[in-house]
């Protein structure tokens, strides 16, 4: 299930070589901060996860899997009332049929996400 313009929206996005910035606002109004947790909605890990492979299938123009993760470190609490704009510094790295990610996602209080994994082209 796509999560762009439901769950995040990119604001800005801006490139130089294999690093990108983007710039993602939270949207409150996805149901699943109806069940996770009401009255206190906390952004799901797997979305999370989700929205770093979304940010990067912009980059590469096209869907891919998540084939691997090699490391998902959550250093803070992702709220859309808290934390309602992140930043998401990403490189990307090709080798012939994978592309390797590492993002850092994070805003000017704290850092709340550290991701490397490996994403394939679906077929």
């Amino acid at each position: 299930m796509k999560l762009l313009d439901t769950y995040f929206q990119i604001l800005e996005h801006n490139a130089q070589n294999d690093s990108h910035r983007f710039v993602v606002s939270m949207l409150s109004t996805h149901p699943v901060y109806q069940g996770h947790f009401p009255g206190n909605p906390v952004s799901p890990g797997v979305c999370n996860m989700q929205m770093l492979k979304e940010c990067a299938e912009t980059v590469l123009g096209h869907d891919t899997d998540l084939v691997e993760v090699k490391q998902y470190r959550l250093t803070g609490i992702i709220t859309p009332q808290k934390t309602p704009r992140l930043n998401i510094d990403m490189t990307l790295g090709t080798d012939q049929d994978t592309v390797q990610v590492i993002a850092k996602v994070y805003d000017d209080q704290a850092s709340y996400i550290d991701f490397k994994g490996t994403l394939r082209k679906q077929q």
